[in-house]
């Protein structure tokens, strides 16, 4: 998984950080973060999904969501918008 932090409060560029999905759902992903992340804190993120379409053609999953909960190195995102 790859997510995007903003970081409009600097006016720099947003963050990009490499994670591990742990468990996803409909409404959610709860994966791996190397730092502490903001409950409320936005996001975006993409996982590349591990069954191809017909013809061996890549599927990737783009979200975008809220942070829930962070905590000992386990982040809980709510989905708000999300494609294939």
């Amino acid at each position: 998984m790859r997510f995007t932090l903003p970081r409009p409060e600097s006016g720099g560029t947003p963050v990009s950080r490499s994670a591990r999905s742990i468990d996803i759902s409909r409404d959610g992903i709860l994966f791996t973060s190397p730092e502490p992340l903001a409950v409320g804190q936005t996001m975006e993120g993409s996982i590349d999904w591990p069954v191809r379409q017909t013809g061996g053609i890549p599927v990737k999953l783009e979200v975008k969501g809220a942070v829930v909960r962070s905590e000992s190195g386990r982040i809980a995102l709510q989905i708000v918008r999300f494609e294939f």
